[in-house]
């Protein structure tokens, strides 16, 4: 595991994280054929931008870091990693996702845990907040689309 010295270095690490998320779900939103579906994707990549210049304030000492509670389904758990392909249905692509943001929340916990100071543990703990938020939206999306 990658070891931070400072606020900064996990600002930097955690912005590096969201650029690479919003390039991940502008290429799902390339490869799937249904302008519903690369909507929903070109949203979360929207979403991941908004992230980063959220990161970027808090960088900045511009943004006071809240939390709330954030609920589960727990679909991400059950299923697969799927690899991403071109001719891949909505639901294996909602599955991607779903995994992506969920490892994401895992290491931003791990990464809470194995903090010593305070400052550190809550902006780990609010990282994993958005990361559970998104996986969340993207259960629910599975849940529509394949109930």
């Amino acid at each position: 595991m990658k070891k931070f010295e400072t606020i900064e270095q996990i600002l930097d690490f955690a912005i590096e994280r969201e650029i690479e998320a919003n390039q991940f779900y502008l290429k799902l939103a390339d490869w799937v054929e249904k302008k519903e579906m690369r909507k929903v994707f070109t949203d979360f990549a929207e979403e991941e931008l908004r992230h980063k210049q959220r990161l970027e304030k808090v960088k900045k000492g511009e943004f006071i870091m809240d939390f709330e509670e954030i609920g589960y389904l727990d679909i991400a758990e059950t299923k697969e990693d799927i690899k991403p392909l071109r001719d891949m249905t909505y639901a294996e692509a909602l599955i991607i996702a779903m995994r992506r943001e969920m490892r994401a929340f895992r290491l931003y916990k791990t990464l809470a845990l194995a903090a010593k100071k305070t400052e550190l543990i809550d902006l780990f703990e609010l990282l994993a907040l958005q990361e559970e938020a998104h996986k969340l939206k993207f259960e629910v999306e599975y849940e529509l689309v394949t109930f």
